[in-house]
């Protein structure tokens, strides 16, 4: 967490990192610095709500607490008290996804003095030479900025002289935009870093005295960034898929075959930041699988259906490999199974999200 102003000294707790105004580098994120983002973004998010929580409950009391003045039946400093609430409240009862981000190695506490509308720069700069990545630094800045901005246009007396409410509503509309600024910096990681949907499939169809194997594998090509709907980030990848057959037997005739069954596939990664899902799309473009069997027989390959659908669902976002469901082959196992036969093999499917693009 990082506020809070409250009284006349007010905290900034640091699970985050400032920004870049202030002397000395910080590495661009990347994939090495994904999960710190995330657990960034996943703070700033749990701690808008808890502000946002907050000052509803503060402007309640508040607005009760008025109401028993105006009748003459309490004297209580309803400003200072209200503040004094946000201070326990946010001491006490703050609950962070993750006290600790990973990689950063900053101070936990900046001090900011009451009546003013400043924060000592060396412990700013010292939180930004923590910072995992430039774009934590440079999120966490700009939520800095924006409180003291609000404090320059109003004066440092006035700034302090506010409700507790207010003062957590301007917490929490701060921690939505870093929320928002950690969430565009993760899209713009994926945007520098490769994303690349991969499977393959060696799977043997036996039954009937016959054996076939095939080999079937795709590649989605590397994902680039499109616009984003709903709250959700997009990458769309188009690459082509090809199934061979390695070896075709039965009783009393054996075959080889040259060339491939091939496919267009269009493969579209869409996130949150945290959790991934991808949908695919086939489109037959033909191919040039032939078989040819003992005795001179030879046979073109049909292309079969094209397929489409939800590959995957809800899976963690994370750098490096990630295994993703096949249910793309179970169509394949069912037709099998359907005509009484037996397949054997597993397929391997992983989105590779790798840094820096090759």
């Amino acid at each position: 967490m990082r506020l809070v102003h409250f009284g006349c000294v007010g905290v900034i707790v640091a699970s985050l990192a400032a920004g870049a105004a202030f002397a000395g580098p910080v590495d661009e994120c990347s994939c090495n610095t994904l999960e710190s983002l995330q657990q960034e973004y996943q703070n700033a998010i749990y701690t808008e709500k808890f502000f946002r929580d907050l000052s509803a409950a503060l402007k309640d009391w508040e607005t009760k607490e008025a109401a028993e003045k105006a009748k003459g039946w309490s004297s209580v400093d309803i400003v200072e008290t209200s503040k004094a609430m946000l201070k326990v409240s946010s001491e006490r009862d703050v609950r962070l996804p993750f006290p600790k981000v990973k990689g950063y190695t900053g101070p936990e506490r900046v001090s900011m003095k009451g009546n003013t509308c400043e924060q000592p720069k060396a412990e700013l700069d010292a939180l930004r030479k923590g910072s995992p990545c430039f774009g934590i630094a440079e999120a966490v800045l700009k939520h800095e900025i924006g409180h003291q901005e609000i404090c320059n246009k109003m004066g440092a007396a006035a700034y302090w002289d506010r409700m507790g409410s207010v003062l957590a509503l301007e917490e929490a509309d701060s921690y939505r935009a870093q929320a928002a600024d950690m969430k565009a910096e993760i899209g713009r990681v994926l945007d520098r870093a490769e994303v690349r949907l991969e499977g393959e499939w060696t799977h043997t169809l036996t039954g009937e005295g016959a054996e076939i194997i095939f080999y079937y594998a795709f590649d989605s090509g590397d994902m680039l960034a499109m616009s984003d709907t709903d709250g959700l980030m997009s990458f769309k990848g188009v690459g082509t898929s090809s199934n061979e057959i390695l070896s075709m037997k039965a009783e009393g005739i054996s075959c080889v075959s040259t060339g491939a069954v091939t496919q267009k596939m269009e493969a579209t990664l869409s996130t949150d930041g945290l959790e991934f899902g991808i949908d695919l799309v086939e489109t037959n473009t033909g191919g040039d699988l032939v078989v040819k069997c003992d005795g001179g027989m030879s046979m073109a390959m049909p292309t079969g259906d094209a397929g489409s659908g939800q590959l995957a669902a809800g899976l963690p976002l994370k750098a490096g490999k990630t295994p993703v469901m096949n249910s793309w082959a179970t169509t394949i196992k069912d037709l099998a199974t359907s005509m009484g036969m037996n397949v054997s093999g597993e397929p391997v499917t992983t989105l590779n999200i790798s840094c820096p693009k090759p």
